[in-house]
């Protein structure tokens, strides 16, 4: 598995360093009012790729942790329905031997 990652890596190095070859040629970039300096090519769309992909990585960390904030609220929710489930149970038995007991004092006394 070590010898497929490192192949893997040294693959895209290679990719990237072809790329960047063939890519020298000198670009400004111009958005709105903003112009940026003459920069090559390659580092200019490797900034682009590297800024994707932070943001990529910060959309699905967002995703995950609303998505656990869900899933703790959920079973938050059912265990206190459970909790209320089980405090109801408790009180119904309760009751019949309160009223058990109440009702063998009451014979007791007559």
């Amino acid at each position: 598995m070590k010898i497929i990652k490192s192949a893997t890596l040294l693959f895209v190095v290679i990719l990237l360093f072809s790329f960047s070859v063939f890519n020298m040629h000198s670009v400004r970039v111009s958005f709105f009012a903003w112009r940026s300096p003459e920069l090559p090519l390659f580092l200019i769309l490797i900034f682009a790729f590297a800024l994707g992909g932070v943001a990529a990585a910060l959309w699905g960390a967002l995703r995950t942790s609303r998505h656990s904030r869900r899933q703790k609220k959920t079973e938050s929710g059912k265990k206190t329905k459970q909790g209320h489930q089980e405090m109801r149970k408790k009180n119904d038995s309760g009751e019949e031997t309160k009223h058990k007991e109440s009702e063998g004092s009451e014979e007791t006394k007559v």
